[in-house]
């Protein structure tokens, strides 16, 4: 338990860390460049975005799956990883000019060949985090990412300021995925091999294939409304929805990214003892759900106010896009933390088929509300990720028998008192005028009824929550 605690603790520090730290530099960057340059980097992201899908390949999970692993199994991960980069890079510098012509954006050729580094230098840093991941040794991680994100941030601001523009963003990435690698290297002290077995990769690409034809349709779903809307409509109302599309994502994937990369590898460990497997799987789905709920209620109902104070009125056009997209990742914890524990009793075929369902269903709807407009792209996928929450969970019942009622039921109460906080506190805002006090006023007032309502409700996650940190002080 010790260990889990203290696992938890440091992918805390480093996911809260760097996420904090990367939209503080963000918000900074983002008042020194126009909307426009971030659109054209998402244009260049949709190719890099899906080249990244092949060079993990799945492979990264399922390493961490595996109990009989060894080094053969981590060598060989890292030579596959670095050469399928390579083979990438060198297909995205041959095509970069057509990427340009396409989009009839000159400046995308250079800007493709260099942002493609970025996934070369982060190809050496997949098989170190998988094997800290499986020691549960987070902090080794969260020292190489923090370090690495504050360099990398510092040139940033430091480009932007002196003009640079889209190229500002262009090198904080590069930069950012050099550091990260190289750190990791020095802090964890593990080099590799050039030993490549093809028994050990053929029965990591088993497993790891079932998940990566998954991640490929997901992807494909992403990149290509991103791709469409750079095509047909502006690179400024593609970046108004991305960048919607990112911040509301934020506290979403940084809560689950803490907990899920400290519990799978023990999901992995109780996937033959059911019972403890249900156990800890509600446990932490509602330990997610307790802090995103109310954080992305905050966001989304404040969404106006809080573009203008933090990114100013130029980036208004996104306010509305931050509002939708946090209905979108409400679902998040709920279907993210069903497929790990679906995955860790090893049915990753079940979630690929799953997946295969939940994109004819987000394709129908893209292909209905894109050529209308971007906004209702993002309407549609709120009910794409609500369908594919009732996926997920009819996932978790055919591998584990638990029933939808169950799964319900296991957040119902948190959302309701999310759900009322936040109206409560948007009432008590509806005669302010200021932008800032709104936020203040509103997060205060929403926060407060929540904690209460923690308490008056009798939730048992107070509990954990004092636990935890009264383990890790007196550690």
């Amino acid at each position: 338990m010790l260990k889990v605690t203290k696992g938890f603790f440091w992918s805390a520090v480093d996911y809260v860390s760097v996420q904090a730290i990367q939209f503080f530099i963000s918000i900074i960057i983002a008042r020194l460049v126009a909307p426009s340059a971030y659109g054209v980097i998402v244009m260049v992201q949709v190719f890099v975005s899906f080249a990244q899908l092949f060079i993990d390949s799945g492979l990264k999970n399922a390493l961490i799956q595996k109990k009989d692993r060894t080094d053969i199994d981590f060598y060989t991960m890292f030579i596959f990883n670095l050469g399928v980069a390579l083979f990438f890079y060198a297909v995205l510098f041959i095509v970069a000019p057509y990427i340009a012509d396409f989009y009839n954006q000159p400046v995308l050729a250079d800007l493709t060949r260099v942002i493609g580094l970025s996934m070369v230098l982060s190809s050496l840093s997949i098989t170190q985090l998988a094997r800290l991941q499986i020691l549960l040794d987070f902090k080794t991680q969260a020292k190489a990412r923090v370090l690495s994100v504050i360099i990398s941030g510092i040139i940033g601001i430091g480009c932007a300021y002196h003009g640079m523009e889209v190229w500002a963003l262009a090198i904080q990435g590069v930069v950012g995925a050099f550091v990260t690698s190289v750190l990791l290297m020095y802090f964890s002290r593990w080099m590799p091999r050039w030993r490549f077995s093809y028994q050990s990769f053929k029965h990591l690409a088993i497993f790891g294939s079932k998940l990566l034809f998954g991640n490929i349709l997901t992807m494909f779903y992403i990149q290509i409304t991103n791709l469409i809307i750079g095509k047909v409509y502006t690179p400024a109302q593609l970046a108004y929805y991305n960048r919607g599309f990112a911040l509301s994502q934020l506290p979403s994937t940084s809560i689950v990214g803490v907990i899920s990369q400290t519990v799978f590898p023990i999901y992995c460990e109780l996937q033959s003892d059911k019972r403890n497997l249900l156990v800890a799987y509600n446990k932490y789905t509602r330990l997610s759900c307790l802090i995103i709920f109310p954080v992305l209620s905050i966001v989304g109902v404040f969404a106006f106010p809080l573009t203008i104070v933090l990114l100013t009125e130029r980036w208004v056009g996104m306010a509305e896009y931050l509002s939708i997209f946090c209905l979108v990742f409400s679902f998040y914890p709920i279907f993210t933390n069903g497929g790990q524990i679906v995955m860790a009793v090893g049915q990753a075929g079940l979630l690929a088929k799953a997946v295969v369902v939940k994109r004819i269903i987000a394709f129908s709807l893209l292909v209905v509300t894109l050529p209308i407009s971007v906004k209702l792209v993002a309407w549609g996928l709120v009910l794409s990720n609500f369908l594919e929450m009732i996926i997920s969970m009819y996932c978790v019942r055919k591998a584990l028998g638990y029933s939808f009622r169950s799964q319900l039921f296991v957040v119902s109460d948190i959302a309701l008192l999310s759900i009322a906080s936040i109206c409560i506190a948007w009432v008590t805002t509806i005669f302010l005028d200021n932008p800032f006090l709104i936020i203040l006023f509103g997060s205060m007032v929403c926060i407060t009824l929540f904690i209460s309502g923690m308490y008056l409700f009798k939730f048992k996650e107070k509990e954990l929550i004092n636990q935890i940190i009264h383990k890790v002080l007196k550690k």
